[in-house]
């Protein structure tokens, strides 16, 4: 979809079911995924590596940056993003907020479709801001929605596993924090 601004440029969001197949490719991919693997991947799907670094890449979804990107860890894929629509002047951001919402929307409806109710997370307008979907084998898909911008991160199982644990170190560590005297601070 496209949608002509008054500088000449392009506001560009990713086909649905385009960004849908590609969601499920990485999201539904078997788990640890090797950094050499997810370049197969990536080739598969015709997409290009930046010259500087080959997590980095250039879909051909149309948006014409570099707009997606893989985390590795140890030859690991640890997570993956990758934007579904394009980038655009801010000043620009009103006249396209409804048709990013509804692209947000429809995205929305598909990846329930496939892996029921998300967790949302509401903005400060009542809107949603995100919604993220944890699959059995704990890999996770996040879709969210800034202003115009229209992202996806997918997490591993690893990734989440990490995250969790940091969670549960922090809330430790909060819970202890009254306990300690301020001059052990």
């Amino acid at each position: 979809m496209q949608m002509p601004l008054p500088d000449g440029t392009l506001y560009r969001i990713v086909p649905i079911p385009v960004g849908i197949r590609v969601i499920r490719l990485w999201l539904e991919h078997d788990w640890p995924l090797s950094t050499d693997h997810a370049l197969q991947l990536r080739d598969e799907l015709g997409w290009v590596s930046s010259p500087s670094k080959a997590t980095l890449f250039t879909t051909n979804h149309g948006t014409g940056e570099k707009d997606a990107s893989a985390i590795a860890i140890r030859g690991m894929v640890d997570s993956f993003a990758f934007n579904l629509s394009s980038r655009i002047a801010l000043e620009f951001e009103p006249l396209v907020e409804a048709v990013a919402r509804s692209a947000f929307d429809q995205y929305v409806g598909a990846l329930s479709a496939f892996y029921g109710k998300g967790i949302t997370e509401w903005n400060d307008e009542g809107e949603a801001r995100s919604v993220t979907w944890q699959l059995p084998s704990t890999a996770t898909v996040q879709i969210g929605k800034s202003g115009w911008l229209l992202r996806v991160n997918i997490d591993s199982p690893n990734a989440v596993a990490a995250a969790a644990a940091e969670a549960d170190y922090f809330e430790i560590f909060d819970e202890n924090d009254d306990e300690l005297p301020e001059d052990e601070w």
